[in-house]
């Protein structure tokens, strides 16, 4: 008897699902080389998939002139021991940015994984260039100066995992996880800072310190609602299913 190839995909397809359940338990968070391999010889090219869906994150975070989002006011308080007395000074931060988040791409292999009862499809994502900017003023004892601060973030790592549905109407796509598990020291470039260039470390590190938290929690959540939107809406591309 002849099948179709929609049909005859989702019977190969599902020959993976269940080599999956039969070798891990559903509870069990685990990878499968092996498997991966046995999927991609069947024609599933998951690499190919999550950058055909980084390719369409990155044309609607600039279509969507959401490339850069704004980051919140803060203050700091310093202190610098000029002998033989520490002096107090005062840092504060207005309109800031955080732009680059379409420089997303993916950094390494797919790899497949059964993860409670979900086929994912896990990949290591990261941001190519995140750049920070804020205007500033400063000021220590009477003196007092304004400028901007520029910063970027040395290294990042974003784990994607992307769950596909799959039933005899076709398959889905649906965000799982983007999270940041790595994310490296920032680098903070001060300019207009006379008379106060005596400081320029302290006040650089302490901005480095306050931004660390905050520009990672906004890149992840700007990445999650992004990339949710945008997964629902990519075809599977997953040859001989049609996408429901």
């Amino acid at each position: 008897m002849h099948l179709p190839k929609a049909a005859l995909f989702l019977l190969l397809l599902g020959a993976v699902v269940d080599a999956l359940q039969a070798v891990y338990a559903p509870e069990e968070d685990r990878l499968s080389e092996d498997l991966l391999k046995e999927a991609e010889q069947r024609g599933i090219n998951f690499n190919t998939l999550l950058d055909d869906i980084l390719v369409s994150a990155r044309k609607a975070l600039v279509l969507a002139k959401e490339d850069t989002v704004p980051l919140p006011d803060f203050t700091e308080d310093f202190y610098q021991k000029i002998w033989p007395f520490v002096v107090h000074g005062h840092l504060h931060c207005t309109k800031g940015s955080l732009r680059s988040l379409a420089s997303v791409k993916r950094t390494g292999d797919a790899k497949l994984a059964f993860k409670k009862s979900k086929l994912i499809v896990l990949a290591p994502i990261g941001l190519q260039e995140l750049v920070v900017e804020y205007d500033y003023d400063a000021s220590i004892l009477h003196l007092g100066t304004t400028g901007n601060l520029f910063a970027n973030v040395t290294s990042n790592s974003v784990t994607l995992a992307i769950e596909i549905s799959i039933s005899v109407a076709g398959c889905k796509l649906k965000l799982d996880e983007a999270k940041i598990n790595d994310f490296g020291p920032i680098k903070v470039n001060l300019t207009g800072l006379y008379p106060l260039d005596t400081f320029s470390s302290v006040i650089a590190e302490k901005a480095a310190v306050s931004l660390h938290d905050t520009i990672k929690e906004t890149a992840e959540r700007n990445l999650q609602k992004n990339l949710q939107k945008i997964v629902e809406k990519v075809p599977c591309h997953l040859p001989g299913l049609k996408d429901m």
